[in-house]
């Protein structure tokens, strides 16, 4: 981007928004499509979304979608049932 750490962040400070917050919009996108790959564990999921242990994907997880990964994964796999 040929930008220094300090005007990217006054840019998206003019924009309304952090790095932080554009960061986690983009693993809260991206989750989706990949937890419906079960070929993926959560394991690989967690460090494909960045974070540096499953623990802290877990706790994102639980905090976007108020359940946990594995419990979304059931819900996944019984619709495909139905």
């Amino acid at each position: 981007m040929n930008l220094s750490k300090r005007t990217l962040q006054r840019n998206l400070w003019a924009l309304g928004t952090t790095f932080n917050n554009e960061v986690q919009t983009a693993r809260q996108t991206l989750v989706v499509p990949l937890m419906k790959d079960q070929a993926l564990s959560l394991i690989e999921i967690s460090y494909l979304l960045g974070y540096s242990d499953p623990e802290s994907f877990s706790r994102a997880f639980k905090k976007w979608f108020q359940q946990s990964p594995s419990m979304y994964r059931q819900q996944l796999a019984g619709m495909r049932n139905s």
